[in-house]
């Protein structure tokens, strides 16, 4: 007779939890106020129990908290890893213990802290992705100092978001159908550590045009340790039939060419997310696809299984959606970066900073006439080099408020979020998307593109009424930056890069020679950082591919004062300076250039 070892029950209610491990033995609970976060442990183990959160995946400079239980006395440490090994404790515990408690197999330990603790060794906490490391140890410490090693196997990191809102809406009374887009039991390789599955589906033809309510996760049970993200994106072209149902390695080499398309994010979730809710004004059109609806999605699963192990999976996303429709459909407007060699990062820097911008007269022609859009929920996305990505609206000249934001940004977790509250978005308003990266450890040059060696800073908003303004991006004035960099006076815009005319000696290089050619210095890093944060060209698009007036037409970067950022809740800057909100270069002291630019290369 075998003995069935169960779980205890949290202490209260907690909306977000997930399993840390691939078998379930370490279960972390979670909620939040504005100001605190309160965690809930169990693990299966009698020994000391470790949470900790890392800007680098382990625990070089993890901010790091250690719990026991001995003799029924419950113990909890705030300590700090500068690097491998033991965690010192800090002079400032910030973490307070609420309950700690043993049962028979389990430790359970109950904590709180502040967001932002304003001491230089804790992480802030925030909207940004959060990677969280676990430990645990069959044995207890004989005091604070002296931890035994845990070893290889009782430790990991997960990366999701901790400060993720529900946005619950009730739907009692209102007539629902479902349907679920689900992994038929793949048994996933034991090759690598993580697996990234993608599955070929046509959406379902109910007849008639219906809204998107609110969609959530399923998961295979016994897996809850092992799925941590998912993602359906729509294709924007139509697709070869015959894939449907096909499934394969979403980066590997077997991935069908037709696909390429299948890249619009339009439901995801990750770990600790129960599901997303449009709100009550609102819903997202399915199956009418005579005006333009997806017919063909591809659903991305992430599954970390660790090295070594089988899992077979057939989770995936389940759709609630209506034909009683809302007073809006929802629609997706993108900003940010043109993925081409106009977006440039230099090599070598720890920190290079992008701008790109949505004109005052793209918004103006836009929504002229209207009462502009309403902004509930937004997506962010980068390449791999990229650490932050913030979507910023000013009006009147004024610097406004932040739409979308990940200051812990990781390229592989993209989820739409809802917003704190909704935002309003006027005709003339101007949107710039920043992002910071670090190519630190390149030598090379790298540019925007579609692939996973190029970069692009762009943002999702998800909004109602919609319209059919789809896509507002800026592309860097390419004859400046180089005249400021290299001293290039005539550029020929005949190909695509561009090629030099004058000076002679650098007649017929192309731009992106010349980038590659130039020793980057921080000088010249600040140069280009400058030039992005001077002048631009707008490309304002409709959902039929038609441009606005506005594109193409070259524009100054407004001049807009600085706002409030993490370094002025504490007073003072902290060691968390990746996780300060973006601040924007000013324009004034680069336009004074820009123009001796102009009349330079323009001089009779």
């Amino acid at each position: 007779m075998s003995l069935v070892i169960t779980e205890p029950e949290p202490t209260t209610t907690y909306l977000k939890s997930t399993a840390m491990d691939v078998n379930g033995d370490y279960m972390l609970y979670w909620k939040f106020t504005e100001e605190t976060i309160q965690f809930e442990v169990h693990v299966r183990t009698l020994g000391y129990v470790g949470l900790g959160f890392t800007p680098t995946g382990g625990m070089t400079n993890a901010d790091i908290v250690i719990g026991w239980v001995k003799d029924g006395k419950a113990f909890l440490t705030d300590r700090f890893a500068s690097r491998r090994g033991e965690p010192t404790i800090d002079e400032s515990q910030d973490y307070r213990l609420i309950e700690g408690f043993e049962t028979s197999t389990y430790t359970v330990l109950v904590f709180e802290r502040d967001l932002i603790t304003c001491d230089e060794k804790d992480r802030v906490i925030n909207d940004g992705t959060t990677t969280v490391i676990w430990s645990y140890s069959d044995i207890d410490p004989e005091d604070e100092v002296g931890l035994p090693y845990h070893g290889a196997i009782n430790r990991g990191a997960k990366s999701f978001f901790l400060l993720e809102r529900s946005g619950f809406v009730d739907l009692t009374g209102v007539p629902l159908q479902t349907h679920t887009f689900q992994n038929p039991n793949i048994t996933v390789s034991d090759v690598e550590e993580k697996t990234y599955w993608c599955q070929v589906f046509k959406m379902p033809d109910y007849g008639t045009k219906h809204h998107l309510v609110k969609y959530w996760p399923y998961i295979t049970p016994g897996n809850e340790g092992v799925v941590s993200e998912m993602y359906l994106r729509s294709c924007s072209e139509p697709i070869d039939e015959t894939l449907i149902g096909v499934g394969y390695d979403c980066y590997g080499r077997g991935k069908p060419a037709n696909v390429s398309s299948c890249t619009n994010t339009f439901m995801s979730w990750t770990v600790g997310s129960p599901g997303f809710y449009y709100p009550v004004e609102a819903g997202l059109s399915l199956f009418d696809y005579a005006n333009g609806d997806a017919q063909y999605v591809v659903l991305q699963t992430t599954l970390d299984h660790g090295l070594n192990s089988s899992v077979v999976d057939s989770s995936g996303l389940e759709i609630s959606f209506t034909a009683q429709l809302r007073q809006y459909d929802a629609g997706f407007l993108t900003l940010g970066s043109q993925r081409d060699e106009t977006f440039i990062i230099p090599p070598g820097r720890k920190k290079f900073t992008t701008q790109s911008h949505c004109s005052i007269s793209c918004t103006d022609e836009a929504y002229f006439n209207t009462t502009g859009i309403t902004v509930f929920a937004s997506v962010v996305s980068a390449g791999r080099y990229a650490k932050s990505v913030a979507t910023r609206r000013d009006r009147n000249g004024k610097e406004g408020v932040t739409l979308a934001e990940n200051k812990n940004f990781d390229y592989k977790t993209k989820n739409i979020r809802l917003s704190d509250k909704a935002y309003l978005i006027r005709p003339g308003d101007n949107f710039i998307t920043s992002c910071v990266y670090d190519t630190s450890q390149l030598t090379r040059v790298v540019y925007g593109g579609h692939t996973s060696n190029t970069e692009h800073c762009m943002s999702r908003l998800v909004y109602y009424p919609r319209r059919p303004f789809v896509r507002c991006t800026s592309q860097l004035d390419l004859d400046y930056a180089l005249y400021r960099l290299a001293g290039i006076t005539e550029l020929s815009h005949d190909t695509f890069p561009p090629t030099v005319v004058l000076p002679k000696y650098h007649t017929g290089k192309s731009a992106t020679r010349i980038l590659e050619d130039l020793e980057w210095t921080k000088d010249q890093a600040k140069i280009l950082e400058a030039a992005y944060g001077t002048a631009f060209n707008a490309f304002c698009r409709n959902n039929d591919g038609s441009f606005l007036q506005s594109s193409g037409k070259f524009n100054y970067v407004p001049v807009l004062t600085r706002y409030k950022t993490d370094e002025d809740v504490c007073g003072s800057a902290t060691q968390n300076s990746p996780y300060r909100m973006l601040t924007f270069i000013p324009a004034v002291c680069s336009a004074f250039i820009y123009s001796t630019y102009l009349s330079t290369i323009f001089m009779p």
